[in-house]
């Protein structure tokens, strides 16, 4: 009997040490930027976006949230606020159908939903992140604006500030020749790391 009890427990030491030494998997996670479709006017640039809820565009979306399934996402997650912070649950995840797509231009519908549905995923998480009463804005543009103008820099400001208009006009041309799977990658390329493929 002792000798099956120490066999026993050799094999569940055994057993736990070569589990120990197993590394766990990496987690994979992949960051999609996208251009607001539905544009409500409120950056420093906006561009004109052509209707994303024509068939055609349709088509080119679904193609996107395929290309995008291919990583297998097990979550996905979206620009915005929570509105419970403890679980971070999208709260317009749960209305959303397959029909919505063809009524709401929004790109958090568009890939994020579409991605998700189409992955099976049961769970949209919303992570955007706003600055409380008391701390510090993350785009003080206004502050940013009135000291150019008290030190005589608006000139400057408004050079850099141009950069994105330009990048706007861009964007609206190449739409009209370019799907939204192209589209997509470019102006991540453009914007982030200043190329232009």
């Amino acid at each position: 009997m002792l000798k099956a009890f120490a066999l026993a427990a050799a094999l569940a030491f055994g057993a736990t040490a070569v589990h120990a030494q197993t590394a766990p998997e990496p987690i994979r996670v992949i960051v999609v930027g996208t251009f607001h479709f539905d544009n409500p006017g409120l950056d420093l640039a906006n561009a004109s976006i052509d209707p994303v809820t024509t068939p055609a565009k349709q088509a080119e979306l679904a193609q996107v949230a395929e290309d995008l399934a291919r990583f297998r996402p097990t979550a996905v997650a979206v620009e915005r606020i929570a509105a419970d912070t403890a679980t971070l649950a999208d709260p317009r995840w749960p209305d959303f159908t397959a029909a919505t797509l063809t009524t709401d231009a929004d790109e958090r519908m568009q890939v994020g939903y579409r991605l998700a549905a189409r992955a099976g995923v049961d769970r949209v998480y919303a992570i955007d992140e706003q600055p409380d009463e008391g701390e510090h804005d993350y785009f003080p543009f206004d502050r940013v604006a009135a000291w150019a103008a008290a030190h005589g820099r608006e000139a400057e400001l408004n050079a850099l500030v141009a950069e994105p208009g330009q990048f706007s006009a861009e964007m609206e041309a190449n739409q009209r020749v370019h799907t939204l799977g192209w589209l997509l990658p470019w102006a991540i390329a453009a914007t982030v790391f200043g190329l232009n493929p």
